[in-house]
């Protein structure tokens, strides 16, 4: 799992590795942050969740799930026929 785009360089470049990337609305991010801070999403926290979703926006993947839309029944399908 990768959690910064820059990590990518770190691994090799292998044809076969697939690159899967998950994602949700910022706004769904947002609320299960504030869940886990007792409601309160601080602005730096706030900032910082925009931020890591626009770093990984555009890239590119062979498979792109979407958390926010997809079940796990589904998402599941999809790894299983990459």
């Amino acid at each position: 799992m990768i959690t910064e785009p820059k990590e990518l360089e770190r691994l090799p470049q292998d044809a076969s590795m697939k690159k899967v990337r998950f994602t949700a609305e910022v706004d769904h991010i947002k609320d299960r942050f504030k869940k886990r801070m007792h409601g309160q999403l601080p602005p730096p926290v706030e900032k910082m969740i925009q931020k890591q979703v626009e770093s990984f926006q555009d890239l590119k993947a062979d498979l792109v799930l979407n958390t926010s839309e997809e079940t796990p029944e589904v998402m599941v399908e999809k790894l299983l026929q990459l």
